[in-house]
């Protein structure tokens, strides 16, 4: 009898102890779904990496608001022989557009879909800023958030080689401000008092560490080495005309989702587009904010010139996100205080031309 009682206790045991691993399977499961993010997983590095890239794009008050300098501020710089020995200019234009319109004497070429490319990277110093130069700023800005992505300090010249020189591209870049202007497609206006943002102030953005970097080099590389002439948006970009069209379709306009993340002010005051949600950048920097992004839908990212929102873009798309930005912002949506703006950034000066070398 007593035989029998004790020989229970072991499979008493058992079944406690797979009661509570039934159990403990369970709520891993449960816990573990498509928003969550496995300790040291690849996902959960390039979360927090968004979180803290997206988190540290510098304000007003810096030396260079939203990573971006003008045409003016890259000209002094160039007069100075201490600030040129801190920078390196990287031009991601077509080699047809460096040879035959020009560069700026002492700027680096670079292919823009190899700029995370091991042999590219090994050519930068961290110790020195990096300028990105593009046709019209559109792709460098991409450039710019995937440097910054890996660890590097980088900032863009703003509306690109537009601003600095006659070319085809300064053509295209008033086309959409113009278009803009004279479109003047519908905006919502808000009135009441300004919310005051989650994100008030940039942080800053250390550098990953050596294991973080090889997954963040992966995923920038699978980004840039996609062909973004094949894209069904080349260069991740959406124009006015064609996003306007598709909100006319409520079925294509139920696939869209505009993420508007320019300041509370502007929101309010230049207005906003139909159906957008409001989320400055700073504010994406804040855990638990990416996660309430939708996966199933296209996420357009608006800015005022497209130049902030091109920044955005590729951080969200290295984490899974289907997003483009609206090119050239809601200038190219209707006229707002930065059209007339960016018009006059466009016509450059003389004394910049002086700079420019032509030839390989």
């Amino acid at each position: 009898m007593n035989r029998a009682r004790y020989s229970m206790v072991p499979l008493k045991i058992v079944q406690v102890v797979t009661v509570i691993g039934v159990a403990l399977v369970i709520f891993s499961c449960s816990s573990s779904g498509p928003g969550s993010e496995p300790g040291n997983s690849r996902q959960q590095i390039l979360m927090s990496r968004a979180r803290a890239v997206l988190g540290a794009i510098p304000g007003e008050e810096s030396e260079t608001p939203a990573n971006l300098i003008r045409a003016s501020q890259l000209y002094a710089w160039l007069q100075d022989p201490a600030v040129m020995q801190r920078i390196i200019m990287i031009d991601t234009r077509s080699s047809r557009e460096w040879s035959r319109e020009g560069h700026i004497r002492g700027a680096v070429p670079m292919k823009f879909q190899e700029i995370a490319a091991p042999e590219n990277l090994a050519r930068l110093d961290r110790d020195q800023r990096i300028v990105c130069l593009s046709s019209t700023g559109h792709t460098a800005v991409q450039a710019a958030s995937v440097f910054r992505w890996l660890g590097y300090d980088a900032v863009l010249l703003e509306h690109g080689m537009a601003g600095w020189m006659p070319s085809n591209a300064r053509g295209m870049m008033v086309v959409d401000v113009e278009n803009g202007m004279a479109r003047r497609y519908p905006v919502v206006m808000e009135s009441g008092q300004q919310k005051k943002s989650a994100g008030s102030a940039a942080g800053e953005l250390a550098p990953p560490s050596a294991e973080e970097f090889e997954t963040l080099a992966e995923a920038a590389r699978e980004l840039m080495q996609a062909n973004v002439f094949k894209k069904k948006y080349p260069f991740n970009h959406i124009f006015a005309d064609d996003l306007y069209t598709r909100l006319q379709d409520p079925a294509a306009a139920q696939k869209i989702f505009l993420l508007d993340i320019r300041s509370q002010n502007d929101w309010q005051a230049i207005g906003h587009i139909k159906g957008a949600v409001h989320i400055p950048w700073l504010e994406l920097g804040v855990a638990g904010t990416l996660e309430k992004l939708p996966r199933d839908k296209l996420i357009v990212v608006i800015c005022n010139t497209g130049q902030t929102a091109g920044q955005v873009t590729p951080i969200l798309r290295m984490v899974g996100y289907d997003a483009v930005t609206l090119r050239s912002g809601m200038t190219a949506w209707t006229e707002t205080p930065h059209s007339r703006e960016s018009l006059d950034l466009l016509k450059g000066r003389p004394e910049y031309l002086e700079m420019v070398v032509k030839g390989m």
